[in-house]
């Protein structure tokens, strides 16, 4: 049920208004469709109406039709004027306006960055899907070449997992962003290979696009992201999600390198003697050097 007054925001984006607004002239079937539209919009966007019709046990129609009675020519400009709202959201004006809004000083915005990233780590490691960590390790493993891809503040964890790939395995390859030369760096990319691509909401256009040339060329693809129904998820042949929720100008990412740390022990667990015995190489490399003091 859409919530009443008293338990919504203020001030509600112009959209969630409407269907506020029409909720009790809608049919049963079209206040169903609006409940879960009002309630899961930011995952809504990027799902079929016949997907959406599914997740609630309507009929196709049913949700197109929602459109209409909210004033819109058809399904699709309804769920362009949803992609907007999660557009404003998503800005790092409103995001740290909603960060900072009723905090009376620094302590309180330190415990609740503090807090939700405990949440995350709560929520990541109990919706984990132990299936889906064990098919990427074994795809990782088994790869001739591992790509790793991950755009603007997700190059972070991408970093990360390279690093560890490279302790445990030495065959990846990070895609370094910079001069518009990733279609350069994946030349090599064929089926023998996995690349992983790692973008979480607002989801980076040319992550979408690498992952999608990847898979066009028969590579496994691993994805991590944030929601199982990420444009992301819908692509990859495997999708890890863990939680960023973080009420700041910036993504939480204390779940994703979590979950990389994971992947990471996985793959060695699962080739220890291989593991093992590039950790020893290595080792060796870096006394020769005098890498540590």
């Amino acid at each position: 049920m859409v919530p009443p007054d008293g338990e919504v925001r203020s001030v509600r984006p112009r959209l969630l208004q409407q269907i506020l607004a029409a909720h009790a002239r809608l049919s049963k079937g079209q206040r169903r469709a609006a409940d879960y539209l009002y309630q899961n919009y930011d995952e809504a966007v990027f799902l079929t109406a016949g997907q959406i019709a599914e997740r609630i046990g309507l009929s196709t129609s049913t949700v197109t039709r929602l459109a209409g009675a909210l004033g819109y020519e058809g399904f699709p400009e309804l769920q362009e004027a949803f992609r907007n709202l999660v557009r404003a959201e998503r800005s790092t004006v409103s995001r740290l306006e909603e960060a900072t809004a009723g905090r009376r000083g620094g302590r309180d915005v330190v415990a609740q960055v503090f807090a939700s990233d405990l949440e995350n780590l709560r929520r990541t490691h109990g919706d984990v899907d132990r299936d889906a960590l064990a098919r990427a390790a074994d795809a990782i493993r088994g790869a001739r070449q591992v790509y790793v891809v991950g755009l603007r503040s997700a190059h972070a964890v991408a970093v990360f997992l390279h690093f560890g790939l490279q302790l445990t395995l030495g065959t990846s390859r990070l895609l370094v962003p910079g001069i518009g030369d990733l279609p350069e760096q994946t030349a090599e990319l064929d089926s023998r290979d996995v690349l992983v691509a790692i973008s979480f909401a607002r989801y980076t256009r040319q992550t979408y696009e690498v992952l999608t040339q990847a898979k066009g060329r028969g590579a496994r693809t691993v994805v991590i992201t944030d929601k199982a129904t990420s444009p992301l998820a819908q692509q990859g042949d495997v999708a890890l999600v863990a939680r960023t929720d973080l009420k700041s100008i910036i993504e939480s990412y204390v779940a994703p390198l979590s979950l990389v740390n994971a992947l990471v022990t996985l793959i060695a667990s699962r080739n220890p003697r291989r593991s093992m015995r590039r950790l020893a190489e290595l080792e060796g490399r870096w006394k020769e050097v005098r890498l540590y003091l």
